[in-house]
């Protein structure tokens, strides 16, 4: 470590009092070397105190003491700042404010000699109590350093009472009382006083009641200059309050209350005693009133007595599995009370016909049902013509109509006229005939025909009542004939040419005088049939009429083939990639030009444009001109005597 002193602040120069302490006289000539500071000022010195002396002493302020034995106690001198005192410093001991003094070297015994300083003073050597924070109640190592120990202070637990400040020992001797146990300053009878500067800090430690039941942890605080006693409360049996008594961290845990019980009219229910939220609860629940659930709602030992047990197995209907005992579970049975094993249910209602007051589900009871297996019969039911009485009135078949008054309704009688011809092969089954003529062979017969043609058109109304597919109603079809009988023929269809002949029977729809077979664009008037691409299709109808892949309306030559947007610009007059420039600069067969600003028929050589045709100052394919600025100088030019290349 090198030995040379540095303006300190007076906490850092607290902090290397042990490290300043080996340097010795290298050390002294440093500070007369190198340091110029003013006396200690306002601020806090962490142990001393201020001084109102503004005066800059010059140079190393220790020369005072050189004469005095370093072994000579320092005396108790009370005072409150640094010009209370002969020396200008004023220090705190664990006792008290005392005035110090100043050292070279060495101090008497439970003194450091230890520099210190702040920005605006010299480095001044004083002596600095050792033992200040010792036996000082504490939490950690932090609050038991001090300016004057140069070694490395410990807070050590002393048992139950807390923990106090321990002093380094391994340098230097322990105080009368004191012992040095693994390298600290610790009480020999294990007891620490409040000291006035541990009442000063209000000094503080945790400390602990302890028994067989737990530990409890408190605080002890030096206040009015005695430590305070442990407020640690003692450990104390568990008790249902909230509370954690024995100081586990468990509040109310394992009590054992006992039982209890519940009491009301309709029995008693028992229970334990449990604590909850700090108070003891019943567990007990309230007797009720026996309902029937498969439980003893009343405390009285039994389960749903009273209710009905169908089957006497002992257990209630309502919580028996197979009441009937059929062997159909009771949640499945569509009878659960009735044995049915075979589950019929003819209505599927989902309650079986054992059980079911109306089996067949039309509505009518089975007593008053005349038919109860039939849902198509009841004396709920509409009477339909089927053969059947179906309101159960004892007449089949009532109100419906019988044309050969015979004993059977007509929807029942396979013969309904009475012509001995059965209605499935009588072409006229509600009329007599029996011949069954059939003038139009539609397999009606002609007593009952009023549509000759079979259109559903009658015939009195239809425009062709020998042609079916002519009649109102008909759609209209491009034929030159009247299909829907509305008067006009061929209506809707279009007619390019506006001839008064749908396009379907015109021969030449777009009226250009020639026949739609020959016509390459029979859909517009083109009789030149010009085709320029010669792909079939006029111009009057092809979009890309030069058929060099780019449409009529983007092609800016759309006659010409090799012009359109894309294609390679070449040097011909003519804009070939459609872009509005003609033979533009780098257009294919372009010829290198150089650049010639005086027209002298020479070029610079390497400017160069690739042009279709020459253009100022692009003219010329000859380079070589060293000097294109005068037309007079060229390659090849006559040389005059003007001091110049010519």
């Amino acid at each position: 470590m090198s030995c040379r002193a540095s303006l300190l602040s007076p906490f850092a120069a607290a902090l290397v009092l042990s490290a300043l302490a080996g340097c010795g006289d290298d050390l002294a000539d440093a500070v007369h070397e190198s340091v110029t500071v003013d006396v200690v000022t306002t601020t806090d010195l962490g142990g001393f105190t201020d001084t109102a002396d503004s005066e800059t002493p010059e140079g190393d302020v220790r020369s005072d003491t050189s004469a005095l034995d370093p072994s000579t106690p320092i005396p108790f001198v009370p005072c409150q700042t640094n010009t209370d005192c002969e020396s200008g410093w004023c220090v705190e001991t664990s006792e008290g404010r005392t005035c110090t003094r100043t050292c070279i070297e060495d101090c008497p015994g439970g003194w450091t000699c230890a520099a210190v300083g702040n920005v605006d003073t010299d480095i001044t050597y004083i002596c600095l109590p050792r033992n200040v924070n010792l036996c000082k109640p504490c939490r950690n190592d932090s609050e038991c350093k001090s300016p004057g120990d140069p070694g490395t202070n410990t807070c050590v637990n002393y048992g139950p009472q807390g923990s106090f400040c321990a002093v380094d020992c391994s340098a230097s001797a322990c105080p009368d009382g004191y012992g040095c146990e693994g390298g600290q300053c610790v009480k020999s009878d294990g007891v620490c006083d409040c000291s006035w500067k541990a009442v000063k800090d209000a000094a503080s430690t945790t400390c602990n009641a302890s028994s067989e039941l737990g530990s409890c942890y408190g605080v002890r605080t030096c206040l009015s200059g005695a430590l305070s006693a442990c407020d640690a409360p003692a450990p104390a049996a568990e008790t249902c309050n909230s509370a954690d008594d024995d100081c586990d961290g468990l509040t109310d845990e394992a009590l054992e209350l006992g039982a209890c019980t519940d009491t009301n009219d309709f029995g008693t229910c028992t229970g334990v005693t449990i604590c909850e939220d700090g108070a003891t609860v019943c567990t007990a629940k309230a007797p009720e009133l026996e309902v029937c659930n498969g439980k003893d709602d009343d405390c009285d030992g039994l389960a749903d007595e009273g209710f009905p047990d169908a089957n006497s197995d002992g257990l209630a209907d309502c919580v028996s599995t197979d009441d009937d005992l059929d062997g159909v579970l009771d949640g499945t049975d569509n009878c659960p009370t009735i044995p049915n094993a075979d589950q019929k249910d003819l209505d599927g209602d989902d309650i079986g016909d054992v059980c079911d007051g109306d089996r067949d589900g039309d509505g009518d009871s089975n007593d008053s049902d005349c038919a109860p297996d039939d849902a198509a019969v009841g004396s709920k039911q509409t009477e339909q013509c089927n053969g059947k009485d179906d309101n159960c009135s004892g007449t089949v078949d009532e109100g419906f109509a019988n044309l050969d008054a015979d004993t059977e309704a007509d929807c029942v009688d396979a013969d309904d006229d009475g012509d001995d011809i059965p209605d499935s092969t009588d072409n006229c089954p509600y009329t007599a005939n029996e011949d069954q003529s059939d003038l139009d062979g539609d397999g009606k017969g002609n007593v009952c025909e009023n549509d000759l043609d079979g259109d559903l058109d009658p015939d009195g109304a239809d425009c062709a009542p020998q042609d079916p597919s002519i009649h109102h109603g008909a759609t209209e079809q491009c034929d030159g004939k009247d299909q829907n009988c509305n008067g006009i023929i061929d209506e809707g269809s279009p007619d390019s040419d506006l001839d008064a002949i749908a396009d379907c029977l015109d021969t030449d729809d777009d009226g250009d005088g020639i026949v739609d077979e020959a016509d390459n664009c029979p859909g517009g008037k083109n009789p030149d049939q010009l085709d320029t691409d010669l792909d079939g299709l006029g111009d009057g109808c092809d979009g890309d009429d030069d058929g060099d892949g780019a449409a009529d309306p983007l092609d800016c030559a759309p006659l010409d083939p090799t012009r359109k947007p894309g294609a390679t610009e070449s040097c011909n007059g003519k804009d070939d990639d459609c872009n509005g420039l003609v033979d533009e600069v780098g257009a294919e067969g372009c010829v290198e030009r150089l650049y010639d600003g005086d027209g002298d028929g020479f070029g610079l050589s390497g400017v160069v444009l690739c042009t279709c045709g020459a253009s100022f100052p692009y003219t010329t394919v000859e380079g070589g001109d060293c000097n294109d600025a005068n037309s007079q100088v060229f390659p090849g030019a006559t040389e005059a005597c003007n001091a110049k290349d010519d």
